[in-house]
C-alpha cells in the first residue's frame, strides 16, 4: 500500500488502530510531514518509534508527539517547549518526564515562558523562587507560587497578589501554613 497512494491516503491511514507496527514504522520515513504528524498523533507506538520521532526534523511531529503521548520521550518535551509557542505549550513542563534539572539557566531570561522554567528546576533555591514570585509576569509568579521550595511566609504573601491565578496558586501549594490561612481569614 505504501508504494502507492497519495500522501493523503497515507494520512489516513496512519490513524487506523489496526495498522501493523511495522508498516507504522514505514510511515515513520514517509518524506510528507503530515503523515509524519499522523503516526505521532497514534497512542500505541512502541519506544522505538517514539525515539525514532523525537528526533523528527519537523517541529510539528515533535511538538504533538510531546502534546499526545502519554509519555514521549524527555528530550522531546523540553524541546518543544523552547521551539514552540503555540497551544498547548504550557502543559508541557507539567507532563510526566519533563526534564527539570538544570532549568534555573532561565531565571534571568527576558521571555517569561522561558523565566518560568526556572521554577520547575528542583534545585532552584528558596531565594530564586522568592525573586521569581516577584516577577512582573504572572505566569512567573504561578510557577513560583507551585513550587514547593518557595518560602512559606511567601506563598501567604502571594494569596495578596493582584493576579487571581497566582493567590489561589500559593493558596493551593501543598506547603502553604494552614495556620496562617486560618488566622488571616479568622477560621478559627
Amino acid at each position: 500500500m505504501l508504494a502507492r497512494g497519495t500522501t493523503r491516503d497515507h494520512s489516513a491511514m496512519a490513524h487506523s488502530p489496526s495498522l501493523p507496527p511495522e508498516v507504522v514504522t514505514r510511515l515513520l520515513a514517509h518524506p510528507a510531514p503530515e503523515v509524519r504528524q499522523a503516526v505521532a498523533r497514534r497512542t500505541d507506538l512502541t519506544p522505538a518509534q517514539l525515539a525514532a520521532l523525537a528526533d523528527d526534523p519537523d517541529l510539528g511531529v515533535r511538538v504533538l508527539l510531546a502534546l499526545r503521548q502519554p509519555a514521549p520521550p524527555p528530550r522531546v518535551l523540553l524541546r518543544s517547549y523552547l521551539e514552540y509557542s503555540g497551544a498547548g505549550r504550557a502543559a508541557l513542563p507539567h507532563k510526566p518526564g519533563f526534564p527539570t534539572e538544570g532549568l534555573a539557566v532561565y531565571a534571568a531570561d527576558p521571555h517569561p515562558p522561558l523565566r518560568l522554567l526556572a521554577a520547575f528546576d528542583p534545585d532552584a533555591g528558596p531565594e530564586l523562587l522568592a525573586r521569581l514570585s516577584r516577577d512582573g509576569h504572572p505566569d512567573v509568579r504561578v510557577a513560583a507560587a507551585r513550587s514547593a521550595g518557595l518560602p512559606p511566609e511567601r506563598l501567604v504573601e502571594l494569596t495578596a497578589d493582584d493576579g487571581e491565578r497566582v493567590a489561589a496558586t500559593a493558596a493551593a501549594n501543598p506547603e502553604f501554613p494552614v495556620a496562617a490561612m486560618r488566622g488571616h481569614y479568622a477560621l478559627g
